[in-house]
């Protein structure tokens, strides 16, 4: 579907309201695959706001028993809300050039874009908390408990030689290619300096969790890689790697990690329009003829930037629920795996020699569940929504391929 169907929102709402029982809207947007926010997903979607992706449209009829097909024909041969006396001819236009419903007045299309974006802001909103819920998370019961038990064992290797992704990645193109060189150069980074010493050095230096796990993250960025690390790849891959990580996430006082209410912020500066402040519409009402005029001039524009942003927002929301679930996953099963692991582990003074084999295994698998939350929380959700075309679809692609390769390293290691 390249744009809003007629009806369509209204289709789904009454299939919605017509099943027994009824379905909420929360409960419609989970069951079609939507996550944080899975409610304010669908009342977008319902007044005519926002439309579904073809994979949430599939996920959308199926959860309310019906095929994308009879869906389709539902709104095509029977527009919910039309007068059945006398249906508009199939060639009628319902909207002009623009876009903009025909016999829409200034103060309906006003009020509609206005829609359109406090609906973005919200969904924005609800989804970044989570993700900062989620980050607070797997950072202080995951990751810094994992740098803190560095300083109980002796000896830690502070090489990553024997991880299984360390310099085993088959050479891959594209974002595939691109997700496991940035895991690796990761893996490498926390590996030497866990092992010597230095994150818990750096966190130990911090006043806080946050700028704790933000120097840590750093230090690991900026190890350097050995030069024979990647021999079949081109000089200077690892490099572009770490200014891209390093470049990447949503800066926190000038280091890594994505703080509580930063990315939050990021996103809304991006999806907000100051045109369509609330306090701004009594003043809109008021103008003069020839501001009418700069006022369609700046609709028309508002029209076009939510037509041609609204691919990109849904992916990016999509992509940070997707984060958010990753993250949650890691603080669970990786915190409870950690204590389980410590718990077995010697109480006399340990030293990495003397570890059995299972143990020393199971640190490895935890610097690289580390590694891919790493992974998960670098991905620059503001640049991606601020991208455009095909920069942006190239972007989209490597954040999903870094999600993929985090999830399924995860369920693998814990």
């Amino acid at each position: 579907m390249s744009s809003v169907r007629p009806g369509l929102g209204q289709v789904i709402r009454e299939l919605r309201e017509a099943r027994a029982p009824r379905l909420s809207q929360e409960e419609l947007g989970r069951q079609a695959g939507y996550r944080t926010g899975a409610g304010v997903s669908m009342s977008r979607i319902e007044n005519g706001v926002t439309r579904p992706g073809p994979r949430r449209l599939e996920g959308i009829a199926t959860a309310l028993g019906v095929t994308v097909r009879e869906l389709e024909s539902r709104v095509a041969q029977h527009p919910p809300g039309a007068t059945p006396a006398a249906p508009p001819a199939p060639d009628a236009p319902t909207a002009s050039a623009t876009g903009t419903p025909v016999g829409e007045s200034t103060r309906e299309r006003m009020r509609r874009i206005q829609i359109g974006f406090e609906g973005r802001h919200t969904e924005a909103t609800a989804k970044a908390e989570a993700f900062n819920v989620a980050h607070d998370r797997a950072r202080d019961e995951f990751f810094l408990a994992l740098v803190r038990a560095t300083r109980t064992i002796r000896d830690l290797p502070a090489s990553s030689s024997a991880l299984p992704s360390d310099g085993a990645e088959p050479r891959q193109p594209g974002p595939a290619g691109e997700a496991a060189l940035r895991r690796q150069v990761v893996v490498r980074g926390l590996a030497a300096t866990m092992g010597s010493g230095a994150a818990a050095m750096a966190a130990d230096a911090e006043p806080d969790p946050e700028s704790a796990y933000d120097a840590v993250v750093a230090a690991a960025i900026l190890d350097p890689a050995p030069p024979t690390a990647h021999p079949e790849r081109p000089d200077g891959a690892t490099a572009r790697v770490t200014r891209s990580l390093l470049g990447g996430g949503t800066p926190h006082a000038g280091s890594r990690g994505v703080a509580a209410g930063t990315l939050l912020a990021g996103l809304l500066a991006t999806v907000a329009s100051p045109l369509f402040a609330a306090t701004t519409l009594a003043w809109l009402a008021r103008r003069s003829r020839r501001q009418n005029e700069q006022l369609r001039v700046e609709l028309d524009q508002a029209d076009a930037n939510l037509v041609a942003t609204e691919r990109g927002f849904d992916a990016v929301m999509d992509l940070l629920g997707r984060s958010t679930d990753r993250l949650d996953y890691i603080a669970v099963h990786g915190g409870h795996a950690l204590l389980r692991w410590q718990g077995q582990l010697p109480t006399e003074a340990r030293v990495w020699g003397d570890l059995s084999g299972a143990d020393q295994s199971q640190y490895r698998a935890f610097v690289e569940v580390a590694a891919a939350q790493v992974c998960v929380d670098t991905v620059n959700m503001t640049e991606l929504l601020a991208a455009t075309g095909p920069q942006q679809s190239a972007l989209l692609e490597v954040a999903d391929a870094i999600l993929t390769l985090a999830q399924q390293d995860v369920e693998r290691l814990v």
